[in-house]
């Protein structure tokens, strides 16, 4: 049962569902008394992203403290700047343990106390969040018009130490059992909005496998003829390509398929083009023929029948996390045994077929060197 449960929820997200019910971010204010104030909307932070990892620190040094946020879905990380008014209204220190504590005294537990009387309490942890760690910088943020008045330390070891004259304002260096020493001020970072260069989307979609898949049971119905026939083994090897008779990218692959049939034919490479049209209630069944006569399409053709374009989206969804919708032009490459080695979703180019067509003979490392998406 446990194992199904998780098979269950691992389906559900890649089929694009969120993993935290499509929750925005929430941000929740201290107002003091033990009082907080839902403030997700008016911080900026309140974001549909399905969030996951959370770093807190001052990222641009302008006294405040910034969030990096990391996330499932897209965008995986933003930078949320604090842009608040401020005027000397933090104070911050980096601990450094002695002899019996760890060197960066993780455990150490902070007091500041304000001039207004508050005591504002900190423990230094090495990480509080998922797969994150906030920076070692201890920050305290201070109530307006009131100023730091000092600090108790209790380090790692049980040793304990206060110190006075601290400002507002500043950063602190504090070794274990040495004076307080103030650090050197930060440049100013300016950070502004950078112009993003979109990624020119690939067309077609290519997925070579790692390792080669049996076809499911495939059956289609030849041109001209009434009962379903089978892919059987052959001595080259096939691409099966599944079109539309009113799809503008099918025609215009069917036209290429055509043009450079001297060059599919010389490379080794069988073809067949199957109409996916009569899947669709009410579609032009009579289009595909018709296409397949106006480009001269040299190659057997015919019609994928319903039980095995519902095999091939099963494949389908079973190779890609988030599977796209059943569309056409889509193109199968398939070795000699009829194994499936490459995947193609949209219009694809006889160059991009017929590089990969020289790897049907492969070894296993050298598809799966093939298959990763780096150059």
């Amino acid at each position: 049962m446990y194992k199904n449960s998780w098979a269950a929820i691992m389906k559900s997200a890649r089929s694009g569902s969120s993993w935290s019910g499509s929750e925005t971010n929430r941000t929740f204010l201290n107002t003091g008394g033990g009082q907080f104030s839902d403030a997700s909307y008016i911080s900026g932070f309140g974001f549909d992203d399905d969030g996951r990892a959370l770093a807190i620190t001052d990222w641009d040094g302008d006294g405040d403290l910034d969030l990096w946020a990391h996330n499932r879905t897209a965008p995986r990380l933003r930078l949320l700047r604090n842009s608040s008014p401020k005027a000397n209204r933090s104070v911050a220190f980096r601990l450094k343990g002695g002899e019996k504590s760890n060197r960066d005294a993780i455990g150490a537990r902070l007091k500041l106390t304000l001039s207004n009387g508050s005591e504002l309490l900190q423990t230094l942890r090495a990480g509080s969040a998922f797969l994150s760690q906030s920076s070692k910088w201890v920050h305290f943020g201070i109530d307006p018009g009131a100023a730091p008045s000092s600090l108790h330390v209790i380090w790692p070891d049980g040793f304990e130490e206060s110190f006075s004259e601290i400002a507002a304002g500043e950063r602190y260096h504090i070794a274990e059992g040495e004076v307080l020493k103030k650090a050197s001020p930060r440049a100013a970072l300016h950070l502004g909005p950078a112009r993003q260069r979109p990624i020119a989307p690939q067309s077609p979609e290519q997925m070579v496998l790692p390792g080669r898949i049996p076809l499911p049971e495939f059956r289609y119905i030849p041109a001209g003829k009434m009962e379903a026939a089978g892919i059987s083994r052959g001595e080259k090897p096939l691409l099966i390509t599944l079109f539309s008779g009113t799809c503008e990218s099918c025609t215009e692959e069917l036209h290429q398929f055509a043009r450079d049939e001297e060059r599919i034919k010389t490379a080794g490479l069988e073809v067949l083009a199957l109409s996916v049209d009569k899947l669709v209630a009410g579609s032009d069944h009579l289009a595909a023929g018709k296409l397949i006569t106006a480009s001269k399409f040299p190659f057997p053709s015919g019609t994928i029948t319903p039980l095995s374009a519902d095999h091939l989206r099963f494949l389908l969804k079973s190779l890609y996390d988030f599977p796209a919708s059943f569309s056409v032009p889509i193109s199968l490459l398939l070795d000699e045994e009829r194994r499936l080695f490459a995947i193609y979703r949209g219009r694809v180019s006889t160059d991009l077929i017929l590089h990969d067509v020289a790897f049907s003979k492969a070894n296993d490392n050298q598809l799966r060197d093939l298959s990763v998406p780096f150059p």
